[in-house]
């Protein structure tokens, strides 16, 4: 789910390296924002753990603003 997801590709990371006010939309925090696309496709996902889960839908990556700067990620 997306509850699930979102946390693993925003705020988890962002507290494993010790970025400081990232990772959340909330006061106080750098508003650098990527936007998503959720792709349909049936995929295996293996996490650093070993743990694996299969998913029918895919979150890429497609734009990031980082200090007001758009960035275009592609597809």
């Amino acid at each position: 789910s997306m509850e699930e997801i979102l946390p693993m590709i925003t705020s988890h990371p962002a507290e494993i390296i010790n970025l400081k006010n990232k990772g959340q939309l909330r006061e106080g925090y750098d508003a650098d924002i990527t936007i998503f696309k959720l792709k349909k496709a049936n995929k295996k996902l293996v996490d650093s753990n070993g743990n694996i889960k299969n998913t029918k839908v895919v979150v890429r990556p497609t734009y990031t603003i980082i200090e007001g700067n758009l960035y275009n990620l592609g597809e």
